[in-house]
């Protein structure tokens, strides 16, 4: 879609969005046209002002948050500070140095069970996650909570993390299939020599 095109649909749903807003219906479908219109313009702004481009399936306007994949997620925090405090909405829970986001759309991304997302061995696992984990974090999260391992960047900074997630997942899941043989071969290692000195 070309500029000029792109701009004529987007302020097409702009309209659109107004006139919703001026009427309603008791069956509930100006409501239900006006939010797919509002998913619209967010997904023309976004990839206009900062290059992201979101799936058609995105139901921000209608549910404030987004999956995108595994472990990321796309979500709309009104005022972290508040919703922390009180126990409501959203907040980032163990959040470094207290920070919140405040009226502001957020990339994050997630991983609750720590080394685990790399299979069963955990303690086989630890060093690589956090050699993963510390990659990340070097694309300058604006947020983070490092006691939960949730990293998040305002969306406006999000691009090039975005764009690169799945590929640095990829290179340690990879590294980790290879390291599966060795750790392997290392606890046979360990259980033969216990053995031994058990006879």
């Amino acid at each position: 879609m070309t500029n000029k095109v792109g701009e004529r649909v987007r302020d097409t749903f702009e309209k659109i969005i107004y006139l919703c807003e001026q009427e309603t219906d008791t069956e509930g479908t100006l409501s239900e046209i006006r939010l797919k219109a509002k998913n619209r313009v967010i997904r023309y702004e976004w990839e206009e002002k900062y290059g992201i481009k979101l799936g058609s399936d995105c139901r921000l306007a209608e549910y404030d948050y987004y999956h995108i994949g595994d472990y990321q997620l796309i979500s709309y925090f009104k005022d972290g500070y508040v919703s922390h405090k009180e126990g409501t909405g959203r907040s980032i829970a163990w959040s470094e140095n207290n920070k919140q986001p405040v009226d502001e759309w957020v990339y994050s991304i997630g991983f609750s069970t720590g080394a685990y997302i790399f299979g069963d061995d955990y303690d086989g696992q630890k060093q690589l996650f956090q050699d993963f984990f510390e990659e990340l974090r070097t694309y300058k999260p604006d947020y983070e909570d490092l006691h939960n391992h949730n990293l998040y960047w305002k969306i406006e900074n999000a691009k090039e993390i975005m764009s690169s997630f799945r590929e640095i997942i990829k290179k340690y899941q990879e590294k980790n299939t290879a390291e599966i043989k060795i750790r392997k071969i290392n606890k046979l290692k360990a259980e033969l020599k216990q053995m031994e000195k058990s006879l």
